[in-house]
């Protein structure tokens, strides 16, 4: 059995009393069950007590009770067999409690950075994960450069890790040491940035999108950055540094479920971007859980600008009206759609409806709607982005080569490629005047009169692209 008098005289951190008791038994060390020495078993089990993190005197007491071990003949190699800590070194464990001395004393001892965990974690990994930014720092000095880049049973290396755990001080070190490929994919193929954006580190997305991480990106089961970002501010950030909203197929619902949940801003950035306005089936959307699928929504294709007048949002109808951003649905069918008038006035005529307001002015852009016939100039747009997005929007390809979900030339390469006039392909973008409209003056639109307001440039309503920045992407 283990030497427990000696353990607990490391637990107490008496290193007066753990000399003594290993001078007593220099000549017959105690020795495990398993043919471990205690010495050799303890280097890891004792790094992995209690502690107060953060605490520097805590480290100093610890390295001085390591340099005593070792004195004894520790090896400082040796991967520990208990549970808390398998297969870890000292070196491993030092690194993952944030022991910067513990750790340089290690490493000038001989401890070998190349050796990995259970799960294939190495010292800087766990230095990542629960360590400190010295520790990260000080190992990227010393650790091999081809160990850098290791990475764990997930394939994810020190960089996706960084990125998940919310930390840019790690991040900076990982970076500014020129080892690390930005756009390295785990074994589902996220990026560090896509592993940023899951979980939520707006610090993390901003440092990565600076230093010029690849936006267009794809996972295995086709997700994009655009749809793995949780909040507006990084939609808009996404889209602002160039990311192409038509690069993958599961984007092509995602105009809806922002109309139904977003902001104006996200959906104002969208719509400058080049994302063409399409019809979207939405019992589809049953496979992804979205919110479309539990809104009540016609188990038909309709179009963002249904979606909006059934979620009662006049000033994004207007918005998307204001842009011609009509769908063959919205020249064929919106019109005679008596179960999206009977819902709008239902709620129009309830004195307690909460959106009343709103209904009302929705049931008006209907009625115009209905008694405005389209003009020819928007129904040829209407039939050329039909044509353009026939790939976009369809379902996944089944192919054994390649990622299906990937549309590639996209639409907005496609409008680039044609022979047609500049301004032309402006209509087919959306980068009109009308689209750069301040989100705060959506509700002023007159549709009749066709009043477009001055361009806007602030960052409070409308995020931080606008219509001359989306036309340089």
């Amino acid at each position: 059995m283990r030497d427990n008098e000696l353990y607990l005289a490391l637990s107490h951190h008496d290193k007066d009393r753990v000399e003594r008791l290993l001078s007593l038994r220099s000549s017959k060390c105690l020795v495990d069950g398993d043919g471990t020495s205690t010495v050799h078993a303890l280097i890891v089990d004792f790094l992995k007590q209690r502690h107060c993190r953060g605490d520097t005197g805590d480290d100093a007491r610890r390295c001085a009770l390591l340099e005593v071990l070792v004195q004894h003949g520790a090896d400082v190699n040796i991967q520990s067999r208990s549970f808390l800590s398998y297969r870890k070194t000292a070196a491993m464990v030092a690194a993952e409690q944030g022991f910067l001395k513990c750790l340089q004393f290690l490493v000038e001892s001989g401890a070998n950075l190349e050796i990995t965990g259970e799960k294939g974690e190495s010292a800087l990994t766990l230095a990542v994960k629960r360590g400190s930014a010295e520790c990260v720092k000080y190992l990227i000095e010393k650790m091999p450069t081809w160990m850098l880049n290791h990475k764990d049973a997930y394939g994810r290396n020190a960089l996706m890790l960084a990125a998940l755990k919310r930390d840019v001080r790690k991040l900076e070190h990982l970076v500014e040491s020129s080892h690390f490929d930005l756009n390295a994919q785990d074994g589902e193929e996220n990026t560090a940035l896509m592993l940023a954006l899951q979980d939520k580190s707006t610090e993390s997305v901003a440092f990565l999108l600076e230093k010029g991480a690849l936006l267009n990106t794809v996972t295995r089961d086709g997700h994009t950055p655009l749809t793995i970002a949780r909040s507006d501010k990084d939609i808009l950030k996404l889209l602002h540094h160039g990311l192409d909203p038509t690069l993958c197929r599961r984007n092509r619902y995602y105009l809806h479920y922002v109309v139904l949940e977003r902001t104006e801003a996200a959906v104002r950035a969208l719509v400058i971007s080049g994302f063409p306005p399409l019809d979207a089936n939405c019992n589809k959307f049953m496979t992804f859980g979205s919110p479309l699928s539990r809104a009540g929504l016609p188990w038909k294709p309709i179009s963002p600008l249904a979606v909006a007048l059934h979620a009662k949002r006049p000033a994004l109808a207007k918005y998307l009206i204001t842009n011609r951003f009509f769908t063959r649905y919205d020249v064929a069918h919106l019109c005679n759609d008596q179960k999206i008038r009977q819902t709008l006035q239902e709620a129009a005529d309830n004195v307690n409806s909460p959106n009343r307001h709103q209904a009302r002015q929705s049931l008006e852009i209907f009625d115009f709607l209905s008694s405005t016939p389209q003009t020819l100039f928007n129904l040829c747009l209407v039939a050329i982005i039909s044509a353009l997005t026939f790939d976009f929007n369809r379902n996944k390809l089944h192919s054994v080569r390649g990622n299906g979900w990937i549309c590639s030339p996209t639409f907005k390469q496609r409008v680039g490629r044609l022979e047609i006039p500049f301004l032309l392909k402006e209509e087919l973008l959306h980068q009109r005047p009308a689209s750069a409209i301040c989100c705060l003056s959506w509700d002023e639109i007159n549709l009749r009169r066709r009043m477009y307001f001055p361009e806007c440039h602030c960052q409070q309503c409308c995020g931080t692209i606008d219509q001359k920045q989306a036309a340089a992407v």
